[in-house]
Order: structure tokens, then sequence, then C-alpha cells
């Protein structure tokens, strides 16, 4: 009777695979769809402080003008796309309802390539922080007044930082070995940093919301995080995202089931980024 039993139960509601956290996307400034592949981020230069000195019934500001001036930054827009083959046969005899368990894979690297992409165009960022050292929290706060030195902040911008793990941990452990005041009584979380939910959102550490994903890469065995302005320092054009499309392929008794994104990314302002920068 040994054939009539199945070699193996299989479990009906799959375990997704694991992913790095989505981290980028709230926190780029978003250039709305139009009908070009680039869109130009602006930003106005700063002219300075240096003012004309009048004597009266004599100076002539027509000959003392300042010059108005902007920069660009060009997001262009290219696609990329994830693809994979249902058969019209595994449709028949998986246990799985399979066409949209197929597209929810292939949308979910589709979000993970968007971050990778975006990541990408923050590793461009000059300004920076640290190296192939140990991460501290004396660092984190060098990192964030190197912004706060460039006057970020001046036109109601918001901190964000973004870090591998690796550097989060460093940071937790850094901040479990001080014997600071602000770790004693009941401020244990140190603004959250001491408590982790398995979360892309870690805390707010000396006032900055810190998110991490694995998505941060890595250069010179050192981390590439970063802490910015959010919505000002990095924009994203997208035309779409995680479009899913299906269609069908008789030739191979199959679906073709296709995510695909059209979106591109710029570094619009150095002065609004720095880059924290922590060993591997």
């Amino acid at each position: 009777m040994n054939d009539t039993v199945y070699a193996a139960e299989l479990e009906r509601d799959v375990q997704f695979e694991l992913r790095p956290h989505r981290i980028f996307r709230p926190f780029l400034r978003q250039g709305p769809k139009g009908n070009s592949l680039v869109f130009s981020f602006v930003t106005q230069d700063d002219e300075g402080s240096a003012g004309t000195d009048i004597t009266e019934g004599t100076t002539d500001m027509a000959s003392n003008l300042t010059t108005i001036s902007t920069t660009n930054a060009n997001a262009t827009a290219a696609q990329t796309a994830f693809a994979a083959l249902v058969t019209d046969l595994l449709k028949e005899v998986s246990i799985l309802d399979v066409s949209p368990h197929v597209s929810g894979v292939l949308a979910r690297s589709m979000g993970e390539q968007y971050d990778v992409d975006a990541q990408a165009v923050l590793d461009n960022a000059t300004n920076d922080t640290g190296g192939a050292t140990t991460n501290t929290l004396a660092r984190f706060l060098t990192a964030r007044s190197a912004l706060e030195q460039r006057d970020v902040g001046s036109q109601g911008e918001r901190l964000v930082c973004g870090l591998h793990p690796k550097q989060v941990g460093d940071l937790q452990a850094d901040a479990a070995s001080l014997a600071a005041a602000f770790l004693a009584g009941d401020n244990a979380l140190v603004n959250g940093i001491l408590v982790s939910a398995l979360d892309g959102y870690v805390g707010d550490p000396f006032g900055v919301p810190t998110f991490q994903s694995t998505t941060i890469s890595s250069a010179s065995s050192a981390y590439q995080g970063w802490i910015m302005a959010a919505n000002s320092a990095v924009g994203a054009y997208e035309i779409w995202v995680d479009k899913i499309g299906l269609q069908r392929d008789e030739s191979k008794i199959s679906d073709e089931v296709i995510v695909s994104g059209a979106y591109g990314f710029a570094l619009i302002d150095q002065n609004r980024i720095q880059g924290f920068l922590s060993t591997t």
C-alpha cells in the first residue's frame, strides 16, 4: 500500500524569501512623469552675501547686478525587467496558484533592483565621513555635523540615515559599551538604537531617523552608508515601477509573466548628502 501514500506533504502557505529592507523610495525627490525620458531637477545656486555699499546719490546699482544662476541634475529613465514562464502543465498540477505566486516573486526582485540602482547613485556622493574602521556614535555625530556645517536644514530639510545592518550593529555595540549619562536610568533605548525589531527602521539616534538594508553597497572594505536631506539630495524619475504583464506563448504552451520598471535617478545636490562609511 506504500504507493497510495504521498512521498511528502507540501506546505501550501509558502514562506517568502528573505530580501533587503526597502528604505530608499520615500526619501527620494520625485520628478512627475512627463513626455520625456529625462527629468531635470533644478537647484538655485547660492549667490552669496557680498552686497554693494551704496553712496547716496552716486552709486548706480545697474552696474552692480547679481547674476542669478541655477544648476540642473538630470535623471534619465531606462527600462529593466524580470520574466518567467509558467507552463499550462505546471498550473494544472501545482498545489499553488502559480501565476500570482510567480508575479509576486518577480515584483519583489524588481523592487530590490530599484533599491540597488538608487544606492548606486548615492555612491557617487563625494563628501564622506569615516572609512574601513569600526562604526561609532561619535562618527555618526561627525557625519551629521558635516551636513549642519553646510547649512542643511536651513530650507526646512529633515535628515534621514541609511546604513548596512553591520554598521547598525557596530553603533549598537558602541552605545552598549559607553558609560555616558544619556544611557542611564530609563533611557535604555538610546532613542531606539539599542532595540531591534528586525525591521528596516532602526530608531532615531540624535534625532535622525535611521534605516537599515543590505542593499547598502561596499567599496574598499567599507560599507557606503549615508545621511542625507530627505527628498532633496537625490531625485527619482519614474515612468512606471513594478508593472506586471502577462502574454501567451502558445508555442511553449505557457504564459510569460513579465515585471518591468522604467526609471532613473539623479544626485541633485552634493551638499545635502554625507557618506557614512565603516568597516565591512
